[in-house]
């Protein structure tokens, strides 16, 4: 397709559902053709998928677990674990990555795998991004205290990164719990720095404030 000056090739993921075996009126053809949907977007977009009875079982399952993503938040069910970056050189560990995991109580541990991706769909990755960078400077603010100098490493998403108000937001953290220049990182993956004029502007302004920057995942393909 030609938009303007511009060419545009459209990928699509096709749900497909046959009257009778999977619904005898539109409403009921309509949903299995939607849960077969979300089956071809699972099978790396760009495809089509046929309904099956499991489909339904797992469009269930995905309700479900966004609803106990958002109770999760509120309830407090996320924690933080810091896994040590060690220099091989002085042999010492120089500072630590904030990485989040979830607790439910019914489920047990659930996979970051599983819940990030949806939380970044039903639109919450945001908040749970501000409640990480909150925990974790305040995590580091406690280790200085104690006499700890270490380096916090916070991953931050694509959405997050892009918002408006991000740069702020980080700026009112920092201020918060006395984080001086170089103790904070902010890591993005290389698959989301798509738009370079944004993203190099953020990048400035985080590294004008003594935050650094960090590419995750470098040498998948963008950078």
């Amino acid at each position: 397709i030609q938009v303007e000056n511009q060419n545009i090739v459209p990928k699509m993921s096709i749900g497909i559902a046959i009257y009778p075996q999977n619904g005898e009126d539109a409403d009921s053809l309509l949903r299995a053709a939607d849960a077969a949907m979300y089956a071809a977007k699972n099978n790396g977009k760009h495809n089509f998928a046929f309904y099956d009875a499991q489909m339904t079982q797992d469009a269930a399952d995905r309700i479900e677990l966004e609803a106990d993503l958002r109770e999760a938040l509120v309830s407090s069910e996320f924690k933080l674990v810091y896994q040590p970056k060690v220099s091989v050189s002085e042999q010492n560990i120089t500072g630590v990555e904030a990485l989040i995991r979830w607790v439910h109580p019914t489920r047990g541990f659930v996979s970051p795998d599983v819940f990030i991706e949806t939380a970044e769909r039903i639109g919450l990755i945001n908040e749970i991004g501000e409640w990480v960078l909150d925990t974790a400077c305040r995590q580091l603010q406690q280790w200085k205290i104690a006499g700890l100098q270490l380096e916090m490493a916070v991953n931050i998403s694509s959405s997050h990164f892009s918002s408006a108000g991000f740069v702020r937001q980080v700026e009112r953290v920092i201020n918060k719990f006395d984080i001086q220049h170089g103790e904070l990182e902010i890591e993005i993956t290389e698959s989301m720095s798509r738009n370079p004029v944004q993203h190099v502007q953020v990048c400035e302004e985080l590294h004008n404030k003594g935050i650094k920057v960090a590419i995750d995942d470098f040498g998948t393909g963008y950078s």
